[in-house]
C-alpha cells in the first residue's frame, strides 16, 4: 500500500514545498520577527578609554546607562556605560538596515516599511546613544509611516522622539512628515496651527514651501483668496534654480487665486513661470479647472524677449521671465518690496 502511494505523496509534496519557503521569507520580514531576530544578535560597544570593545546582547539603559550581556566562563556578565564612556555603538541590524534604506531611496516605500519598523522600535530607546547615521532608520520611519502606513503612527512615533536631542535636519524633516501627516489626516485647526508654526520657523529661501502651500491652500478653499495669493507669493518670491518642495503647490494656489480676484494676466504670468520652472499641476481637484484653463495660456509671451502681462495693483511681483533655455532666476529686493507693502494694504 505504501509502495502504491508513494509516487502521489511525492507529487503532492513537490506540489507544496515551492509555496511554503515564499510564506517563510513572508513570515521572516514582519516587524514583530524581525524585531525577536534582531534581539538575539549581538551589539558592539566602543569605549572612549583605553579604545576597548564590547560584544554582547543588549539590556536596556538603566539609570542613563546603558547595558549589555556577556557570556564568561558557562555565566553571564552585565557591563554598564554612560553615554560619555561610548565612543560608538553598533547596534544589530546592518543587513537589515541596508535593505530598508536602499528600498527606501528607490522609492519602494512599501518593501522599506517593515524593515524601517523592525529598526525604529529597536533602535529607539537606544537614541542618545546613537550618531545621525544610525538614526536615519527612525526618522526614515515616520517619513514611511507618512506615506504608506498610517498617518495617526507617523505622529504617534515623531512625538516619541519630541525629548531626544536630535540635528536640525533630523527636526527639520520630522516636523514635515508630521505636518504632512495632518494634512492626510484633513486636521483643520489643529493643520492651520502647525502650518503657522512651521512657517514662523521655516526659512523662505530653504529646501521646502510645505507650511506656506498648506496655509496659501486653506486659504483659497475657506473663500480669502488675497490672503492665498499674499501666502503662495511668499517661498516663490524668495526661490530660484533648485529644488523646492510644496513649490508647485505655491504656483497652482497663486494661478487660482489670482484668478478669483479677476487677474487672469497675473494668473497667466504665473502660469507660464510655473512650466518654465518645470512644475506640473499637483494631482488636487481643487486646481482641475485651473489647470486646463492656464496649462497652455500665454505660451506666445514665453521665450520671446516680450514684457508679460502685469497688474495694476501694488501685489504684483511680475519680472521678464528668462529666455526659455536658461534656469530660472532669483527675484530681485525690489519684487520682495512690492510683496511686503502689499501687506499693509
Amino acid at each position: 500500500m505504501i509502495a502504491r502511494l508513494l509516487p502521489f505523496l511525492v507529487s503532492v509534496c513537490l506540489a507544496v514545498e515551492p509555496c511554503s519557503a515564499p510564506l517563510r521569507a513572508q513570515q521572516v520580514d514582519t516587524p514583530e520577527n524581525l524585531l525577536l531576530a534582531l534581539a538575539g544578535e549581538p551589539a558592539e560597544v566602543r569605549t572612549t578609554a583605553a579604545d576597548r570593545t564590547f560584544r554582547g546582547l543588549l539590556d536596556g539603559i538603566h539609570d542613563s546607562r546603558l547595558r549589555i550581556r556577556l557570556a564568561r566562563d558557562g555565566g553571564e556578565i552585565v557591563y554598564s556605560f554612560s553615554r560619555d564612556e561610548i565612543a560608538r555603538l553598533v547596534l544589530p541590524g546592518i543587513e537589515t538596515e541596508t535593505r530598508a534604506l536602499e528600498s527606501w531611496d528607490r522609492g519602494d516605500a512599501a518593501a522599506a516599511l517593515p524593515l524601517l519598523d523592525a529598526l525604529g522600535r529597536q533602535r529607539v530607546r537606544y537614541l542618545p546613544f546613537l550618531d545621525e547615521a544610525q538614526r536615519r532608520p527612525v526618522v526614515t520611519l515616520v517619513e514611511a509611516h507618512e506615506q504608506v502606513g498610517d498617518p495617526h503612527a507617523a505622529i504617534g512615533f515623531a512625538r516619541r522622539l519630541e525629548t531626544v536631542e536630535l540635528s536640525a535636519r533630523e527636526r527639520n524633516r520630522l516636523r514635515d512628515a508630521v505636518l504632512r501627516a495632518h494634512a492626510r489626516l484633513d486636521h483643520g485647526a489643529e493643520l492651520v496651527r502647525l502650518a503657522e508654526a512651521w512657517c514662523a520657523e521655516a526659512d523662505p529661501d530653504g529646501p521646502s514651501a510645505l507650511g506656506w502651500s498648506i496655509l496659501a491652500r486653506h486659504a483659497l478653499v475657506t473663500g480669502e483668496p488675497e490672503r492665498a495669493l499674499w501666502v503662495a507669493l511668499q517661498p516663490i518670491v524668495f526661490s530660484d534654480h533648485r529644488p523646492k518642495t510644496a513649490l508647485d503647490v505655491c504656483y497652482a494656489v497663486a494661478v487660482a487665486a489670482s484668478d478669483a480676484l479677476a487677474d487672469a494676466p497675473h494668473a497667466r504670468t504665473l502660469a507660464a513661470e510655473m512650466r518654465l520652472r518645470g512644475l506640473a499641476w499637483p494631482h488636487d481637484p481643487l486646481f482641475a479647472s485651473m489647470s486646463s484653463q492656464y496649462s497652455e495660456d500665454a505660451t506666445d509671451t514665453v521665450g520671446t524677449g516680450a514684457r508679460p502681462p502685469t497688474t495694476a495693483t501694488s501685489r504684483s511681483i511680475v519680472i521678464p521671465p528668462p529666455p526659455a533655455d536658461a534656469a530660472p532666476r532669483p527675484r530681485g529686493m525690489d519684487d520682495v518690496r512690492k510683496l511686503v507693502r502689499s501687506v499693509a494694504r
